[in-house]
């Protein structure tokens, strides 16, 4: 009898094991970069969804974003669509230059980008060294995983930034930083909160301006 309990209690331990497994896998699934992610990879919708809203590059796989003295750049900025049916905008980005705050507005324009069927890649005109955002991933809701292609010094590189929303940066959910952690193991943090106070009284000003 005692068997057979003993049987009985680990029958129903496994299964809220494997239970429990199941689910950590779907909810792994939700947060992997792989797999059919169309709707989560369409630069164009995510740029409307998150019209206006304030975000930082949190992390990049090729540079730490600081100058020679260590300050950082605390890149950041807002997209603005414009144009439905051409698929334009406006990206705003402020970075620290020079002990001052500097802002820089580029056009955009969303292309669909190695054979995807959705609006993948963001592109900017102007004098701008990266030129091309191809959105990897988007938890929909905080983050944007981005591969970038830069010009550096004549020649085509690439590497991937991951910018969270504003009221995200300093709590960057595990969805979104192992999303770059499957593609990358060079990373670096390129916001830091103390840090990057200077930035957040900059965007804090604008808005008070705007209203």
């Amino acid at each position: 009898m005692k068997l057979l309990t003993v049987v009985l209690v680990t029958a129903v331990l496994l299964s809220q094991s494997f239970a429990e497994l199941e689910n950590a896998v779907l909810e792994d699934s939700d947060c992997s970069p792989n797999g059919d992610l169309s709707d989560r990879q369409d630069a164009w919708e995510s740029l409307k969804k998150r019209n206006g809203t304030l975000q930082y590059m949190v992390r990049s796989s090729y540079t730490s974003g600081k100058w020679g003295d260590g300050t950082l750049l605390c890149s950041s900025g807002a997209k603005y669509s414009n144009s439905e049916e051409e698929h334009t905008g406006v990206w705003v980005t402020a970075v620290r230059l020079n002990g001052t705050v500097e802002t820089f507005a580029d056009n955009i324009t969303v292309t669909r980008s190695n054979g995807s069927s959705t609006w993948n890649t963001i592109e900017k005109q102007g004098i701008t060294r990266v030129t091309k955002y191809e959105l990897l991933f988007s938890d929909a809701t905080t983050c944007e995983l981005y591969k970038i292609i830069m010009q550096l010094f004549g020649t085509e590189r690439s590497g991937y930034q991951l910018w969270v929303d504003d009221n995200s940066k300093d709590n960057v959910s595990s969805c979104c930083l192992s999303a770059l952690a499957t593609r990358t193991n060079r990373t670096f943090v390129t916001y830091e909160k103390e840090a990057c106070q200077e930035m957040e009284d900059f965007w804090e000003e604008m808005t008070q301006k705007e209203t």
